[in-house]
């Protein structure tokens, strides 16, 4: 009987075994298309979105493409979830490609697809990341993308550079400590917007600069810089990477089309209350948090805000107001829009002649003014 019952004991703990390893295969699978049936599937309709992104017009930029479609490390293909039910897929360059187009030996070079949840990649970049420490072929921490994207704090120190496949040159996001510290763009100035150069625009010709827009650590503008970078004309099409001839074949594109998107965060602080002596005041502090889209009107939209905490200060008798918070509600208006209503009430233990005052105020920040 005892001999049965270890038998079936036994048998019952492979199963279990089996069970548990042909799990972990089928989890692992999903998360690593790379090692599974469906990487050929995957690569073909990558190979098949990038030669539909060649111009006949721009015959130098469609053989960049070409090259970039040879170069692409497919063992390493990594894909991960994203928001709004999309995916992010990331190829990496080969060192070949980085040679033949003498990007900085520093810096590696990836394949960025974005897939819609219908299965559709509706956008691609090149993009090269660069350590701030100049550790030559320092690997880009895990989950970068997926954090830039959607939660505005990558843990790194570095730039990435972001480039159309055909090797035009867009946009830079530049991260320290797992904050914004910059924030670069290909684009195109009037006069009065940018320095005087000896380059010219007239219907067929653009000048270019890269204007940089510098942040401190609480997401606040802090400067801002224009560097001319070049004069494109009509029937453009450089050969060469990081160069801002648009992909449509002509000269004055304009710059509105640099399709950037990034996620940003932001604390922000402000005066719920305070009498007009400003003995003390009440303070009420939220977390913004935005995605910015270069193709949206205002540059972004907001997509949450959260109260953190208010508090009371006094500035002559210390104890002397004090401050109960009785609700905080924030809520997102419109996309460029964000409030949030807090209520309470101060009170005044130490002079009791003075009555209680009923709070009751919102906050406003508008996205354009915030990011």
């Amino acid at each position: 009987m005892r001999k049965s019952f270890l038998s079936t004991l036994l048998l019952l703990l492979s199963a279990t075994a089996i069970f548990f390893v042909s799990c972990q295969k089928e989890i692992s699978d999903q998360h690593d298309v790379s090692n599974s049936n469906s990487n050929k599937a995957v690569s073909e309709k990558i190979n098949a979105w990038l030669d539909n992104s060649k111009s006949v017009k721009q015959p130098n930029k469609a053989a960049n493409i070409e090259l970039l479609k040879s170069n692409l490390d497919y063992s390493a293909l990594r894909v991960e979830k994203s928001g709004q039910g999309e995916q992010l897929i990331t190829v990496p360059v080969k060192e070949y490609f980085k040679t033949l187009k003498k990007i900085d030996k520093n810096a590696t070079t990836y394949l960025l697809l974005i897939v819609d949840n219908t299965g559709n990649i509706r956008k691609g970049n090149l993009v090269l990341y660069t350590p701030k420490d100049g550790q030559v072929n320092s690997k880009m921490p895990e989950n970068a993308f997926y954090k830039i994207l959607n939660t505005g704090d990558p843990d790194c120190k570095g730039k990435f550079l972001f480039l159309s496949v055909s090797g035009r040159k867009l946009y830079q996001l530049e991260y320290s400590d797992g904050k914004l510290h910059s924030f670069s763009i290909a684009t195109t100035q009037t006069k009065e917007q940018a320095p005087q150069t000896d380059s010219y625009t007239n219907s067929n010709c653009i000048d270019w600069y890269w204007v940089t827009t510098y942040y401190d650590q609480y997401g606040d503008i802090i400067s801002q810089t224009y560097e001319y970078l070049t004069t494109t004309c009509e029937g453009c099409d450089d050969p060469d990477l990081a160069m801002v001839c648009p992909d449509n074949g002509g000269g004055s594109g304009g710059g509105n089309d640099v399709g950037y998107e990034f996620a940003v965060t932001k604390p922000v602080s402000w005066i719920v209350a305070q009498p007009q002596n400003n003995w003390w005041y009440v303070k009420s502090y939220e977390k913004l948090e935005g995605q910015k889209v270069g193709s949206e009107p205002g540059g972004g939209h907001f997509t949450s805000i959260t109260h953190l905490n208010s508090s009371i200060f006094n500035t002559e008798s210390p104890g002397l107001a004090v401050w109960q918070q009785l609700s905080a509600t924030p809520y997102l208006f419109s996309g460029s829009r964000a409030d949030c209503n807090v209520t309470g009430k101060v009170t005044f233990p130490s002079e009791p002649a003075f009555p209680e005052l009923d709070v009751n105020k919102t906050g406003l920040w508008l996205f354009p003014t915030e990011f």
